[in-house]
């Protein structure tokens, strides 16, 4: 009897790496499980808008022009006539709205242009290998990619409601292409929000950056490899799950969290008392954590120094014996240094008052604040 042949080894990527950060149980169902997972229709419109301005800009790359306006509406039929499930009538219409926006501010940059919708496969030696090769370790594609001598360009393309992305998104394809490509020195990464038609200025990494880069992506790599649990994050994403119906939360009734949006004046002015409070209250948690942080000192892990930051938030935190601490006192780690922010960030969107609140405090501070409260009562004396 012939020998079942062994699965190849788990290849990881951004979108991989994101779904185990927002929940293991989610990644664990879909990637080790492999249980088929139902698209939302925003997952789903978002898939066939990339392929459409693919579709589009490859035209134009393949005429050498910067657009080609008789091209798009044959670009977008394309995409949907691929979408797997097939596209509601009002999806289908939303497309052609979104590609007619796209190409109405969008002009190609041919100059230096190596790629759309370009794939990087890297094996665990960081070594170039085939995008379906058996030693793909980390996978990539880029929306469009430019290389000019030692720059390079990365551009990632949004069908998103709120101009909002993930930094680490940007993180991984700097890495990707600074260990790629040799000669590039410094990469740009912008996004293009199609619905606000508006492209970001650039986040820059230099290829100095590069060994930060990679530690930070091991780093998530190693959580993967290290959780042998798979617990459920219950959270807002769980409405938009494509494996909902077998997670074993959802099964014991545990219901997404949804928060809802201030009806009135006087629920606002709650809001925003509250939030006074909250804010007061982790002030004082995070001088607690901070000065904790500081008696145990340094330690170096993986050729890296890790310490308390005031102005860098928690990116470079933190002692051994901090974290060592934490679960002598039963409280897990990722909790605390990852906190649901989607309740301020739900009501900011229909509450003008929070919004100025969170922009005038920065978001990414308030988030460390209020983190900081979990274990404000429980730190060793």
């Amino acid at each position: 009897m012939a020998k079942k042949k062994k699965d190849p080894p788990l290849a990881y990527s951004y979108s991989k790496l994101r779904k185990y950060n927002e929940c293991p149980r989610a990644w664990y169902i879909i990637y080790i499980q492999k249980r088929p997972q139902v698209m939302a229709p925003p997952l789903l419109l978002g898939g066939v808008v990339h392929e459409a301005t693919a579709f589009y800009d490859t035209v134009c790359w393949k005429q050498k022009v910067t657009h080609s306006l008789g091209d798009w509406k044959a670009c977008a039929k394309k995409a949907i006539g691929l979408s797997s499930p097939p596209l509601t009538s009002e999806l289908e219409e939303e497309v052609y709205q979104l590609m007619e926006s796209y190409v109405s501010y969008h002009e190609l940059d041919l100059k230096g242009l190596i790629g759309i919708e370009e794939r990087i496969a890297l094996n665990s030696s960081l070594d170039e290998t085939g995008w379906v090769a058996d030693d793909a370790w980390f996978r990539l594609i880029l929306d469009r990619l430019w290389i000019n001598k030692h720059m390079a360009l990365i551009r990632d393309v949004k069908t998103s409601n709120e101009m909002k992305a993930d930094v680490f998104q940007i993180e991984c394809y700097s890495w990707a292409v600074l260990i790629q490509y040799p000669q590039v020195q410094e990469v740009y990464c912008d996004f293009d929000f199609i619905r606000f038609e508006h492209i970001t200025d650039p986040v820059v990494y230099t290829r100095d950056q590069l060994p930060m880069l990679h530690d930070k992506i091991m780093s998530r790599v190693a959580q993967i490899a290290e959780d042998k649990k798979w617990k459920p994050r219950i959270g807002d994403h769980c409405r938009r799950c494509g494996v909902r119906n077998y997670c074993p939360a959802m099964k014991k009734g545990a219901k997404p969290v949804r928060y809802p949006f201030p009806r009135n004046q006087k629920e606002i002015d709650k809001v925003v008392e509250d939030y006074s409070v909250a804010k007061t209250i982790a002030e004082d948690a995070n001088s607690a954590i901070r000065d904790y942080a500081d008696a145990v000192g340094d330690f170096n892990s993986i050729g890296r120094s890790y310490r308390w930051s005031s102005t860098v938030s928690w990116k470079k935190l933190n002692s051994k014996a901090l974290f060592e601490a934490l679960e002598t006192l039963g409280i897990e780690p990722m909790r605390f240094f990852k906190p649901d922010m989607a309740a301020l960030r739900g009501l900011a969107l229909e509450n003008e008052q929070v919004l100025n609140i969170l922009n005038r405090e920065g978001e990414k501070k308030l988030t460390t604040r209020l983190s900081s409260t979990i274990i404000k009562e429980k730190l060793p004396k």
